[in-house]
Formats: structure tokens, sequence, C-alpha cells
């Protein structure tokens, strides 16, 4: 530390004003954090990405395509085609180990039509690495909490994820709206 020339400790009280006003603005921007998160969920509800089956007309067709999740740094890319198959690919940067790029050989989907208008989306060896970060992408399935209140088994190794939207569609693991991981189809 600098020498305190006024003998007053006007050095060590920068010093704690200086981490009183981190604090203060670590402080606010978690409150912002915690605020648009909560903005982004209602928003979500209201654009009808909360339990809403797809629109009117919709097939298996609509979902033939590329589907992106997460950020540049936590990728989880689902290309889905009409043959029946499609193929994940996760990249994972970490801060203090080593990237993880994970592709997928192409995998069987299929699409359940329950009892109250929802449709699941199977995909079988679908792996939860993209949003789970303790979870490797060696380890296939995973499904949720099933928050639409689907009844259905889950299958070992089989992914599941709910298609959903009244306007544009979702592809949402179904782990209860303040967690949900959203899949968005690429143009």
């Amino acid at each position: 530390m600098g020498r305190d020339l006024r003998g007053d400790g006007s050095i060590m009280k920068k010093i704690i004003m200086l981490y009183v006003m981190m604090a203060i603005l670590l402080s606010l921007g978690c409150l912002l954090g915690r605020w648009l998160d909560h903005y982004l969920i209602l928003s979500t509800e209201n654009q009808g990405h909360s339990c809403a089956p797809p629109p009117e007309g919709f097939s298996d067709i609509d979902l033939v395509g590329t589907w992106i999740a997460g950020t540049p740094s936590q990728r989880d890319t689902l290309t889905i085609r009409a043959d029946g198959t499609y193929k994940q690919s996760v990249h994972i940067e970490y801060a203090t180990k080593p990237t993880v790029d994970f592709e997928s050989d192409w995998q069987n989907w299929w699409l359940e039509y329950t009892d109250n208008n929802i449709v699941v989306l199977h995909l079988v060896g679908w792996r939860m690495c993209g949003y789970d970060l303790g979870i490797g992408c060696d380890v296939s399935g995973g499904s949720g909490i099933h928050m639409c209140e689907v009844n259905y088994e889950d299958n070992p190794g089989e992914g599941v994820l709910y298609v959903m939207g009244e306007s544009e569609i979702t592809l949402t693991l179904p782990l209860g709206l303040e967690d949900s991981w959203y899949y968005w189809k690429s143009p």
C-alpha cells in the first residue's frame, strides 16, 4: 500500500469506500438480474410458451430444421430431419477446464400427443450436458418433472422435450417454468 502522507487514514477510507461501492453495484446487478429473469418468465408466459400446445395445424414437419438453446459459450443444437432422425451438438466453454464439444450420431425421434393437447418430443440418446454442466455428455437421457401434467413413463436413455407455443414454437425441457431450457428454431 502507498504511504498515507496526511496521517488521517484517507487511503484506507478510499479502499473501504471502493469496497462499499462494489458491494452496492453487485447487489444492484443481482436485483436487476432477478427482475430481468422474472420479466422474461412473465414475457414467456404471455407469449404462450407455458404449457401452451402448438398452434392448430401443427405437424411433425414443423420440427424439421435446426433448433438452438443456450448461449454461444454454452450451446446445444438439435438438427431434426423429416426421416425421424436428429443430431445433437453441444459446445461448452469452461473457465478452468477444457472446452467440451460433443456431437451425436443420427438418433431416432418421435412424437407423442397427450390427452391434454401437449405434444411431447421423444429423443433417443439425447444428452443433458448442454443444460446441466454437472452432467457429462457421456450420459444420455433426462426429462425433468413434467410441468404440464403429462402422464407417461420416462424411457431410459431418452430425452423428452415439450413442443409448445401459440404463435412461435419452442422445444422445452420440462423442468418447471423457472428452470426450463428452450430451443428456438433457427431461421
